[in-house]
């Protein structure tokens, strides 16, 4: 199992505050530049761009798979320049952006993840994430435990 932060929104439109709203999905779009080094039972943190703050915790439930046109058909995206799919279950969301934990509470850098989809991130920047995301929730500690594992 590996661990990542992706990235959701770009520099151009960053996601709505209510973003869970709009955008519930399990699947997120990946650039064109090459297959996405995401394997099911992945753990991702999702990160909204702009924002600077961790709003989901996933799980990659299949391998990536190069559909552009899903993408255009599902969503509000450009399948050309988006065409990778990766599905996945949520683990915890935390549907209104400001609520969620800034990017040092899981001490990642802001500057590792710029102009960048997604980065490996280590195993205790991930369960420091999904602490966040806890808290930000209202969850007790020993709640989320499972979800960081």
């Amino acid at each position: 199992m590996s661990f990542w932060l992706k990235s959701l929104g770009v520099s151009e439109q960053n996601l709505d505050e209510d973003w869970f709203v709009r955008d519930r999905r399990e699947w997120f779009a990946c650039p064109k530049r090459g297959r996405p080094s995401f394997h099911v039972g992945d753990r991702v943190l999702i990160y909204a761009t702009g924002h600077q703050r961790i709003v989901g915790a996933v799980e990659v439930t299949k391998e990536p798979r190069l559909d552009p046109d899903f993408v255009r058909k599902e969503g509000e995206f450009d399948g050309d320049r988006w065409p990778w799919v990766v599905e996945h279950v949520p683990l915890l969301i935390v549907p209104r952006v400001g609520r969620g934990p800034r990017l040092a509470r899981a001490d990642i850098d802001t500057l590792s993840v710029r102009s960048k989809s997604h980065i490996a991130i280590t195993p205790q920047q991930y369960r420091k994430g999904v602490a966040g995301l806890a808290e930000a929730a209202g969850l007790p500690g020993e709640t989320f435990a499972a979800l960081a594992d």
